[in-house]
């Protein structure tokens, strides 16, 4: 698959959110842990904050669900105690695993595979980071890619691509590009009649690979098999639209590894 097909099919998958990728351990730009001098702001609430992903906020209900690579983040300006109910969900027969750092030292580190209540002693004030950074997600799926439109016309060159907004189907003008993975059709409506070109090539999946079908006027004109190679089709029009079909989408989640704090909450040192 050369390297436009796959870019475009992987960016697809990842605005639809249906379709398959491997996550890799996140690039953080820089620790995410914050050296002794730096200045603490500290909370009387205590509320932690998703610091990654962004955008960065407090969670609510002192709980939070990490279905990504990311950690929450707290100043404390005592010692005490940091309780934590957690949960996972694993995949590829690992489980999420949780850390957790003060003031960039890690005081705990711990693969989650079952529920768990933890109590982790704080000795002092300080940074708080609690992190989950081996996330995983795996997939299959079909997906077809159309691309290089062109129409030849004694009266004129244009056309127009429309794609159902219900997601899974993607048309980009100004790179000529045609892909779905979940949506099954478009509509090209062609300014003449004439002769359409195309390139066409897609993914397998389930050892089936994709089917597309061209119609127009209610008449199927040309039904192919989508290859990982492109082909080259060339279709007679008229200026009718021309309806795209995909007609045998495919997915299936292999595996989505995630870490669900049910209940995180600092107490601090009773001090008499």
């Amino acid at each position: 698959m050369n390297l436009r097909l796959l870019f475009s099919l992987l960016l697809l998958a990842a605005t639809a959110a249906l379709v398959g990728w491997q996550a890799q351990q996140t690039d953080l730009q820089g620790h995410p842990l914050l050296p002794d001098s730096q200045t603490l702001q500290c909370s009387p609430t205590y509320t932690f904050r998703q610091a990654y992903p962004e955008p960065a906020q407090d969670i609510k209900d002192h709980a939070a669900n990490l279905m990504i690579n990311g950690w929450l983040e707290l100043d404390v300006c005592s010692p005490g105690v940091l309780t934590i109910q957690a949960e996972s969900a694993l995949a590829n027969n690992q489980g999420p695993r949780l850390e957790i750092a003060l003031n960039s030292v890690p005081i705990f580190e711990e693969e989650i595979r079952q529920p768990q209540e933890l109590r982790i002693p704080v000795s002092r004030a300080g940074h708080l980071t609690v992190g989950y950074f081996n996330d995983f997600y795996s997939s299959e799926y079909r997906a077809v890619s159309l691309q290089d439109f062109k129409l030849q016309s004694d009266a004129c060159s244009s056309f127009e691509v429309t794609v159902p907004g219900e997601g899974g189907g993607s048309w980009n003008r100004d790179t000529n590009f045609l892909s779905f993975v979940l949506g099954t059709r478009a509509t090209l409506q062609p300014c003449a009649a004439g002769q359409l070109s195309l390139k066409l090539a897609g993914s397998a999946a389930a050892g089936q690979a994709p089917m597309v079908v061209f119609r127009q006027n209610g008449r199927e004109l040309k039904r192919v098999t989508a290859e990982s190679e492109p082909v080259t089709l060339t279709l007679p029009v008229s200026a009718s639209p021309l309806e795209i079909q995909f007609l045998n989408p495919y997915f299936k989640e292999l595996g989505d590894r995630n870490l669900y704090l049910k209940h995180i909450e600092f107490i601090p040192e009773q001090r008499p």
